[in-house]
């Protein structure tokens, strides 16, 4: 700064301090700008931060829930197995008695058919017995 007296300065020098002092006041606006884009990132990023470590720890008491629930159902696995092979056990015993009866059904209807045959044979053998004779008697022809 240039002055003659030390109470006076120049108009060159008020300029250059006026040009300085807009100088600064751009750099403390721009410094001011960066400080407040670099506090709402330290929020957003504390607020992400926040939610991490809360899903973390809701994760962690998840893992923790089902491995409880695991050591409790592990010693079911044994007992399912077995139920299942049991249960397979009757599924086969109950396929040989189904082939069986299945068998019994076809052998019983052949059955059936020769006495249903038999019984036709009867009756034609009756009613000829029947025809041949002067007075059948009501027996013989109720029995038609």
């Amino acid at each position: 700064m240039t002055t003659t007296d030390h109470n006076t300065a120049t108009p060159s020098a008020i300029d250059g301090l006026l040009t300085q002092l807009d100088r600064v006041r751009a750099e403390r606006d721009g410094l001011r700008a960066e400080l407040a884009s670099a506090h709402n990132q330290w929020e957003r990023n504390g607020s992400e931060a926040t939610r991490a470590r809360a899903a973390w720890r809701s994760a962690r008491r998840r893992a923790a829930m089902l491995s409880a629930e695991l050591t409790r159902r592990a010693p079911l696995l044994g007992q399912y197995a077995a139920e299942a092979a049991t249960l397979a056990e009757q599924r086969d015993q109950a396929r040989c008695v189904a082939v069986r009866l299945e068998n019994d059904n076809a052998r019983l209807g052949d059955r059936v058919a020769k006495l249903e045959e038999a019984a036709v044979e009867g009756r034609s053998a009756l009613a000829a017995l029947c025809y041949d004779l002067e007075d059948p008697g009501s027996n013989a022809l109720g029995a038609l």
